[in-house]
């Protein structure tokens, strides 16, 4: 609700409309993540904070690790996802113009999400 000066409204808009802009480009760079085949092999996982500085038009300025996950393979999986996630959305026009935001990338989500893929693809006859 609004407060009486006015401002409340325009600060809860601001609110609303960063939540939903770093919802869609935590669902942008997700889409674009692989899972390496050699940290498959070497059954690597952990959590990337992926750090990325943004303009206007959604172009990455400048992108870096926060936090690592303990793996450079799975870093630098995290930051082949940011590239390959290029363009992304443009920085709503009721947001500043350039923006920093971190993301989490887990790779034992997207190990899960490979496993339960690749079982999808089995032929029937190997289904029990």
């Amino acid at each position: 609700m609004a407060s009486e000066d006015g401002g409340g409204l325009a600060a809860a808009t601001t609110a609303a409309d960063l939540d939903e802009y770093q919802r869609r480009l935590y669902e942008v760079v997700a889409r674009h993540s692989r899972y390496p085949s050699e940290a498959k092999r070497l059954r690597l996982a952990g959590v990337t904070y992926l750090a990325f500085r943004l303009d206007r038009r959604g172009k990455v300025l400048e992108s870096w690790v926060q936090r690592s996950s303990g793996s450079e393979m799975l870093d630098n999986a995290a930051l082949a996802a940011l590239d390959r996630a290029q363009p992304l959305p443009p920085i709503p026009p009721s947001l500043p113009a350039r923006m920093d935001f971190v993301i989490e990338i887990d790779s034992s989500l997207l190990q899960v999400a490979l496993l339960g893929a690749n079982q999808r693809m089995q032929p029937s006859s190997a289904l029990p």
